[in-house]
């Protein structure tokens, strides 16, 4: 079986991480179900819808929003996210992305062929911790990195396991004007490991 590119990331921390966190994290193709909460302030609406058409982040609100996300690898070692979100009128919205392994515990997520997120990544108790680091611009293979601060803000993530089948989820999204400005956060469940 190919190591997911959070295996390469966390090293020797891989054998700590809790059942349900390894289990959302391993196996070529894997599928979750849970409940979303999608927050910010409806003044920037704009600034997220625009976010949107690139491919970056959700653009509607709401709360328990009924979400699978599916991850594979492909040859490469790419792991691709594709995230499909019920809103409350029933209309399916989606958020696809891949991650590469950057090294020395990073990652980047790119949301389009040319924008991404670089990540660090590391096991905090039982806990595991992102934190954004810069914006990445890919230019035919050659990378430019942009501080995140500024724009679109400083990226957090925290998952931790409720039980060996659950885990929860929480993404931050904090400007140093307007504070946490935006959040996802939910409880899922592995539901499918192909290897």
């Amino acid at each position: 079986m190919k190591k997911s590119v959070l295996q390469q990331a966390l090293g020797d921390d891989w054998q700590r991480l809790p059942t349900s966190l390894k289990a959302h994290y391993i196996g070529v193709q894997n599928q979750d179900e849970g409940y979303l909460t999608i927050i910010y302030p409806k003044i920037f609406t704009p600034v997220f819808y625009l976010l949107y058409m690139i491919g970056a982040l959700l653009h509607r609100q709401g709360t328990m929003l009924f979400t699978t996300v599916t991850k594979r690898v492909d040859r490469q070692g790419v792991q691709h996210w594709e995230r499909s979100v019920q809103l409350e009128n029933r209309k399916i919205i989606t958020f696809n992305s891949r991650w590469i392994y950057f090294g020395d515990g990073q990652l980047i997520e790119f949301v389009n062929p040319f924008i991404g997120l670089k990540m660090s990544v590391s096991l905090k108790g039982n806990s595991l911790h992102y934190e954004g680091d810069s914006i990445v611009l890919n230019f035919f293979g050659k990378h430019v990195f942009i501080s995140e601060k500024i724009f679109p803000g400083h990226t957090t993530i925290v998952e931790k396991p409720l039980n060996d089948q659950v885990f929860y989820m929480d993404f931050k999204m904090t400007h140093p004007w307007f504070g946490c400005w935006y959040q996802y956060s939910g409880q899922f469940k592995t539901i499918c490991i192909n290897p």
